[in-house]
């Protein structure tokens, strides 16, 4: 509308103009009366169905009310350090201490446990949850949707209008011509649909804003959705659930069939009609040096000439006045004057309490900020003394399971010694029960057939290896003990032919043992 607000400006003042000049009145008259146009002009207007922007306006408040929960989700990332590099120690560094033994050093580690390297996590907010990534693709989408309709409206609008003037003026001793065809075509002519238009490019305003806010800018990072999965939050949520029928009705949208009026008109006005001609005849008389120059210099002085006869006319409204009437003419003056500065002081009260009130907000955003700093603050320390106390009751845990470790190695050791006791007992038994066998057999008191089945055999077989191991053991020391007693046999009878020198060295050494 700026360019049809421009020319309506200037024609108006064009009309003034001419009123002022009776000359120049004169001659638009006689090329307005004239006749001689020809004017046809035909206008296409749609109409878009008002429903969808009505569910579409609805789903974006939703889409608001959704933004606002910020959903997310808390992701953590973990690296092993060398100890030294470590600045704090979390509950998931001491599990990954207890099970990785090879992160201890066993050189500095005494009752307490000193570790060479430890795991850091870091715990980092995530917004490209499902349910965001959702809401970005929703507008996405209504990007495009509402492009193509108002793209699709203003096709469907359009503008066609043809002049034709065929003119010859006698005004005096001027005579003008005038043959003039024009034609003007517009697509997208939406002077009539402007309320449309309106409410569509709301909308659009509305989807950039939400795809501009730092949660969204965030969540673009990652994919968008290929199709939609109900989960709990979208199904039972509210402010998602209009979202999702959003989303559904643009996918079920199949287009729409807009209204179209057509409008023709034949007429328009006679003087704004003369002046295309009036304008021609002088840009090319006036386009002259002589011409141009000497239309400057009357313009020149026609201006100060305006402006002397402004300055003797309000000097000649203030002299000769009696005291009387200048200061009346002065409390009329003031009078205009307070009034303004009464609309200035009512502004500027209202400035002062729009600024008061932004700077209550800002006291108010600022004392809440604070508090929330001192907030997240005291739930870090929090989180650091929890962590702390976890670290320590882990190390002490640690100690009591190697503690607990050590006592379970000795039990294991005493165990292993019982189960030995526990095999030579059995072992010794197994012996005796052979020996009483053996003992019955010589004595004739074993019945017949007392082993002559299965088990009995078993049993007997068993028996009979268990007496052979004894007798092989028996026998080992027996000949150990034969062996001993030939060889002291041999050391005797040769030291006893050697006589009294053997005798002597034996009392010596008998005297020097005592």
């Amino acid at each position: 509308m700026i360019e049809e607000y421009a020319f309506y400006k200037v024609i108006k003042q064009f009309r003034e103009a001419a009123k002022a000049d009776p000359e120049l009145q004169a001659l638009i008259d006689a090329v307005a009366s004239a006749g001689g146009e020809e004017v046809h002009a035909k206008a296409v207007f749609a109409e878009t169905d008002a429903e969808w922007i009505k569910k579409v306006t609805g789903g974006l408040d939703a889409i608001g009310r959704a933004l606002d929960e910020e959903r997310r989700f808390i992701r953590s990332e973990g690296e092993v350090l060398p100890i030294e590099k470590v600045k704090r120690v979390s509950k998931e560094s001491v599990q990954h201490l207890a099970r990785r033994s090879d992160c201890i050093n066993p050189e500095k580690s005494g009752e307490e446990i000193v570790p060479d390297k430890l795991l850091t996590v870091e715990r980092l907010n995530d917004y490209a949850t499902y349910e965001n990534r959702f809401l970005y693709t929703l507008l996405c989408m209504l990007k495009e949707y509402t492009a193509e309709k108002l793209s699709k409206l203003l096709g469907a609008n359009s503008y066609e209008g043809t002049l034709n003037v065929h003119k010859k003026v006698k005004l005096g001793t001027r005579r003008l011509t005038v043959d003039l065809k024009l034609k003007d075509e517009r697509d997208g002519f939406k002077l009539t649909v402007r309320e449309n238009i309106a409410a569509i490019g709301r909308i659009r305003q509305s989807i950039d804003y939400y795809l501009r806010t730092p949660l969204m800018l965030e969540v673009a990072k990652a994919d968008k959705i290929k199709s939609l999965t109900l989960t709990n939050v979208l199904k039972m949520n509210k402010n998602f659930r209009e979202a999702v029928a959003l989303y559904e009705f643009i996918l079920s949208d199949k287009g729409e069939k807009l209204n179209t009026s057509v409008k023709n008109w034949e007429t328009a006005d006679s003087f704004v009609l003369a002046l295309p001609a009036v304008l021609y005849a002088f840009a090319v008389y006036g386009g002259g040096p002589d011409i141009g120059g000497e239309l400057r210099e009357n313009y020149l002085l026609s201006e100060e000439k305006l402006l002397k006869e402004r300055r003797l006319a309000l000097g000649n409204t203030l002299s000769g006045k009696k005291a009387e009437e200048y200061i009346l003419l002065l409390e009329e003056k003031n009078a205009e004057l307070s009034g303004e500065i009464k609309e200035l002081a009512a502004a500027r009260r209202r400035l002062a309490e729009q600024e008061a009130i932004i700077e209550g907000l800002e006291r108010a955003a600022k004392t809440e900020r604070q508090s929330f700093e001192q907030a997240v603050a005291e739930y870090k320390s929090q989180l650091e003394r929890a962590a702390e106390e976890y670290a320590a009751q882990s190390a002490q845990n640690l100690k009591r399971l190697r503690e607990s470790g050590e006592e379970c190695e000795n039990l294991r050791a005493r165990a292993e010694e019982l189960v030995a006791e526990n095999s030579n007992l059995t072992a010794k038994n197994k012996a005796l029960e052979a020996s009483i066998v053996a003992l019955r057999a010589d004595k004739g008191e074993i019945a017949e057939g007392e082993f002559s089945f299965e088990e009995g055999l078993d049993r007997l077989e068993e028996l009979y290896e268990t007496l052979g191991r004894l007798l092989n053991s028996e026998w080992k020391g027996v000949k150990r003990a034969l062996r001993e007693q030939s060889r002291a046999e041999i050391r005797r009878q040769i030291f006893g032919k050697k006589g009294n020198t053997h005798a002597k060295k034996d009392k010596t050494v008998e005297e020097t043992s005592e």
